[in-house]
Order: C-alpha cells, then structure tokens, then sequence
C-alpha cells in the first residue's frame, strides 16, 4: 500500500539541463558587455553547468570568475547575486513532472516535497514550475532548521501528511540525503538516476528510474 510519496526538489522533478540553459542566456544578456567574444553559446552553456555541477557547489561563482574570458571581471560576489537573484525564477521542470504528478493525484496518493536549500530561492523554483499545488507539504530545510538526511526532516512532513512512513515512498537524486535518509526513517526509496552517480561503498541501490514517469510503477492504481 501506498498512501503518499514524498519529493527531492532540484534534480528530481527539477530538469538540471534546461534550468542551465535557461539561466545561460539570462547570464549571458547580463554580462555580455563585460566579457569577450565567445565563439558559440554552448560554450557558455557548459561553463555554467560545470560550475554549478550537482547543484552543490558553493565555489561556483568563484568557478565562473576563474574560468570565463572576462574583459571587465565583476567579483565573484556579484555573480553570486546574479545567481540567486535570476536562477530560481527560471528553473526548468521535467518534462514528464506535471504528468507523473497529476496521475499520482488522480490515483488518490498524498504528495509532499523534502528540499534543502534557502526559502525564498527554492519557493520561487517551485512557483516558476507551477507545481506547488500538488503537494499537501512542502518543508524546506531552512524554514524548519533542519536539513536532509537527518530523520527529523522528513518526520515532519510525514507528521504533516498524517502518513506512516512504511507506506510512504521518496524519490530522489541523491544517494545519502534523499535515498539513505529516507529509509533511515522506514521509508521506501525510489533513485532518480540523473547526473549523480550511486557510490559503490553504501546501502545496496534501491528500485532506480531514470524518469520521473516511472515512479508509476510502484504505485498500484486504484481499481
């Protein structure tokens, strides 16, 4: 039985690659003046997306400051802002992330979203993608003080939900906090396979998708 599923927010129902893109050409209209000439976009594109990485780079502006040709360099302060004043309110959603929840909703399953990260940056992600409306609970780590994997996160959003965690399913990207966390508090996780790749020294791999669409799978259809 499956009473709810509980969400990662970036790189789960976020698309990484498209946001990037995305937030590309918002950098690239800003600064332009500032830097010389690039020979194609997707040059700047893959700059950008190496340096935000996983999504857990806290060097990333610095990287950008190191790496781009700059011919009047902003500091590595000024990029940052930019980041986090422009990136959340482009954030791209998976294809498939509307779809896969409206069947979920359809089916009579709770949903509720466990994200680590700022307030008002992942608030405004989860506007951008019109997706807020699915989700019966939405803890963000630094509303509540807490961040994943410790259990504590997640108990308050199963504690919201009303739901017992042996029926609750989480999906997301990354193997410790979302995965191990997770089933640490009873939970069964589902690994959304994206750019993270699973560490061979940990828990064994749980059910693994590579879209979101495929979390259908192990949740039984109302009949």
């Amino acid at each position: 039985m499956v009473d709810a599923i509980l969400f990662d927010l970036d790189n789960t129902l976020t698309d990484r690659v498209a946001s990037v893109r995305a937030y590309a050409q918002r950098f690239a209209s800003h600064f332009d003046p500032r830097l010389a000439p690039i020979d194609e976009s997707s040059v700047l594109c893959d700059t950008i997306m190496r340096a935000y990485g996983e999504g857990y780079n806290a060097q990333r502006a610095d990287d950008l400051n190191r790496s781009l040709p700059w011919l009047d360099q902003p500091s590595s302060a000024e990029i940052a802002t930019h980041w986090l004043d422009v990136f959340p309110g482009v954030t791209a959603a998976r294809a498939d992330a509307k779809s896969t929840l409206t069947v979920l909703r359809d089916r009579g399953v709770q949903m509720g979203l466990v994200t680590n990260g700022g307030a008002e940056v992942q608030r405004t992600k989860i506007a951008c993608m019109k997706l807020g409306g699915y989700f019966g609970s939405v803890i963000i780590s630094a509303e509540v003080g807490v961040s994943k994997p410790d259990p504590a996160i997640f108990r308050l959003a199963l504690a919201e939900l009303g739901v017992e965690a042996v029926n609750t399913i989480f999906v997301g990207d990354h193997p410790e906090n979302d995965v191990v966390g997770a089933q640490r508090v009873g939970m069964r996780a589902v690994w959304i396979s994206s750019s993270q790749r699973w560490p061979v020294d940990t828990v064994p791999k749980p059910p693994t998708i590579t879209e979101l669409i495929q979390v259908l799978a192990h949740v039984p259809a109302a009949t």
